[in-house]
């Protein structure tokens, strides 16, 4: 049995073209980890902009509606 670190010590990026759905799915991935705490996924942030976010993301998607396109901007 393997043991799960305390610490992340894996990465995902997620990559893709315009449109292509990186926001749906980095929303559903906090969702997710969110709701199965205890399953190891997690998506972590590092400053409160970050943090808001990704629960405006969470919000939009509770509602049924799609978030809205993202700049540029790297959160």
């Amino acid at each position: 049995m393997t043991e799960h670190a305390s610490t992340p010590t894996d990465h995902i990026f997620v990559i893709g073209y315009t449109g292509s759905g990186k926001t749906c799915f980095i929303s559903g991935l906090h969702e997710y980890g969110r709701a199965h705490q205890d399953g190891g996924l997690s998506v972590l942030h590092d400053d409160t902009q970050t943090a808001a976010y990704l629960e405006d993301l969470s919000a939009f998607r509770q509602q049924g509606q799609w978030p809205p396109p993202t700049t540029g901007t790297v959160y």
